[in-house]
């Protein structure tokens, strides 16, 4: 398993989120359907997708780890062609418990995944298709080993920049294999876009960290689960008693209007809304920290607030639409990044967007991670004990800290408009 700090998930006392107020402010409704009772499915782990550089994995099998949020009965993957300009053919796939050996799958633990009740499946380009229920209960907090054999896939290779974690591909059909025979480490995850548990008919949901590269955890420590919306899961799982999680849905290089459909940073934020967020099942709230990619980036360094604050209501407004919460986190300090980066112009709009994420009321509530990882005596500037080293990404200690700082009730109770 991986390291992790913080709470673990194990045997919970009650907590002040009980189940009633869960299913308050869930709006579960177990009489729903009369005299019947459906399982509900959540979101517990996701990978944003994007494109990659590099050969096909066309011919290999391709083993990814993930460490699950929410645990549940049984679960079913989400495998995603959704920026593949080829079909995508899989042959065979199979999912176990990660073992403790590098690569491997924890002996007696494995799973064959089906498809349509069939091993195989073809993914139509721009299409993401979901595996048949894979009937092996999880605990929260589970790491999962997913191996894939794609008989044939697009040469613009569908998947995930950062994984922070150490995948592995192999040629051939090695899914069935505890140790697959010649892999080779790779950083990056392919075409397995996320994962959704059944939790029966309690109260449960998840929260959806939308971002870029800082939520995405760029230099926090590799296979540790150190992303701020990992810590953030932790503490939720524990407050909740295991029934609400958090799902990452950053991507490296993204922006709220910047990005295209097979770009490294994948489609804007507000065009992958519906995709990463509104699509998937028991997201019921929202966290947007995201933004900084629009400020840096544009050569003229223009002031692009109106356009970057319209696009932030619009994703308010969707979510509301699907009932989702949505709270803001302000844009943390970049100064130091360079003078291609960073420039008096810059900080200016960041603290403008800044004033309005905080000031305008248009969230549910707002999250000032500005606040929690700025120097306070250079307040443009990331306080050196959470600056992951290039002045604008965190640390793992920056990553947990803006985690901490966000108040568990406000998600858990909800919150007024």
């Amino acid at each position: 398993m991986s390291n992790m700090s913080g709470p673990r998930v194990g045997p919970m006392p009650r907590r002040a989120a009980s189940a009633a107020l869960l299913a308050s402010v869930l709006g579960v409704c177990s009489s729903a359907v009369p005299g019947a009772a459906r399982a509900q499915s959540v979101a517990s782990w996701e990978s944003s997708i994007a494109n990659l550089q590099g050969a096909s994995v066309s011919g290999s099998t391709v083993r990814q780890f993930a460490r699950i949020s929410v645990g549940g009965s049984r679960f079913r993957l989400r495998v995603s062609n959704e920026t593949g300009t080829a079909p995508l053919r899989i042959l065979d796939a199979h999912v176990g418990l990660a073992g403790s050996a590098p690569g491997s799958v924890l002996s007696g633990s494995d799973h064959v995944v089906t498809f349509n009740g069939g091993s195989s499946i073809t993914v139509a380009p721009g299409a993401g298709i979901l595996s048949d229920a894979v009937d092996m209960p999880l605990q929260p907090l589970s790491r999962l080993a997913v191996s894939t054999y794609a008989e044939t896939a697009s040469r613009h290779q569908v998947g995930h920049l950062l994984a922070s974690e150490t995948n592995y591909v192999a040629p051939g059909d090695r899914a069935g294999e505890a140790v697959m025979a010649g892999a080779v480490a790779t950083s990056s995850g392919f075409t397995l876009g996320g994962i959704s548990v059944e939790v029966g008919i309690q109260a449960a949901g998840a929260v959806a960290c939308l971002g870029d590269s800082i939520t995405d955890g760029l230099f926090s420590t590799s296979d540790a689960e150190r992303r701020y919306p990992d810590r953030l899961a932790e503490r939720l799982l524990w407050a909740s008693q295991g029934r609400v999680g958090a799902i990452n849905a950053g991507i490296i290089g993204n922006g709220i209007l910047s990005g295209g459909a097979f770009s490294l940073g994948g489609p804007s934020a507000l065009a992958r809304l519906s995709r990463d967020v509104l699509g998937r099942p028991g997201v019921h709230w929202l966290i947007v920290f995201e933004g900084i990619n629009d400020i840096i980036y544009p050569p003229d360094a223009g002031d692009t607030a109106d356009e970057l604050i319209a696009a932030y209501g619009q994703v308010i407004l969707q979510a509301h639409e699907h009932g989702v919460k949505v709270f803001g986190a302000t844009l943390t300090p970049f100064a130091g990044t360079g003078a291609g980066y960073f420039s008096p112009a810059r900080e200016a709009l960041r603290q403008k967007v800044n004033a309005w994420i905080r000031g305008s009321g248009s969230y549910d509530a707002v999250f000032d991670f500005d606040a929690v990882v700025r120097d306070p005596g250079a307040p443009h500037r990331l306080l050196p004990a959470y600056d992951g080293g290039d002045h604008i990404h965190l640390d793992d200690a920056g990553y947990a800290a803006v985690a901490d700082s966000i108040p568990l009730g406000t998600i858990l109770r909800g919150s007024g408009r």
